[in-house]
């Protein structure tokens, strides 16, 4: 299984205390499972487009590699390859793509995925690319999407809960 770890501190407005933390919690969990299937349905599959390298800042290959893995594939862009053809190609793309498991809590979202064994070497001196990093990087573009949606899904959950009910000292 492919990781990521990263850590955003978010800032809430006072009136947040309005809701019961129970019905926050539940909001903050609805949210962050919303970025997480956003992730992997919108933005993983861009890692195997041809302008992965300059978008996510994939570590450039070596010379010898790329004409091994032109020969093979027809293709020298990174975790770029063809769906057919007797070296099984594309492999690492359907593997990842097809087994996409997206998990939520009130503090963490994570996305599980399977890959094939070669993905997670860094060939025999260790010198590589490291295949998973370059999979679960994210752009700057993308953090600023994800705090879109995750505020946009929260704003929505939270329009549907009841607020606290004020209970005034003294009232009878």
């Amino acid at each position: 299984m492919a990781g990521l770890k990263t850590l955003y501190t978010l800032t809430f407005a006072p009136d947040m205390k309005e809701w019961p933390k129970r019905t926050v919690m539940r909001g903050f969990e609805a949210a962050l499972a919303a970025v997480g299937q956003l992730w992997f349905r919108e933005f993983f599959p861009r890692h195997y487009t041809n302008l992965a390298l300059r978008e996510y800042g994939y570590q450039r290959r070596e010379k010898d590699y790329q004409i091994r893995k032109a020969r093979t594939t027809k293709r020298t862009a990174p975790l770029v390859g063809l769906n057919k053809g007797p070296h099984r190609a594309g492999t690492l793309r359907r593997q990842a793509l097809r087994t996409g498991l997206v998990r939520a809590t009130s503090k963490k979202v994570s996305v599980a995925f399977q890959v094939p064994l070669y993905a997670k070497s860094r060939g025999r001196l260790g010198t590589g690319p490291d295949m998973i990093g370059e999979m679960t990087s994210i752009s700057e573009r993308e953090t600023k999407t994800f705090f879109r949606v995750f505020e946009k899904v929260l704003v929505h959950f939270l329009r549907g809960e009841p607020k606290r009910k004020r209970i005034r000292s003294g009232a009878r």
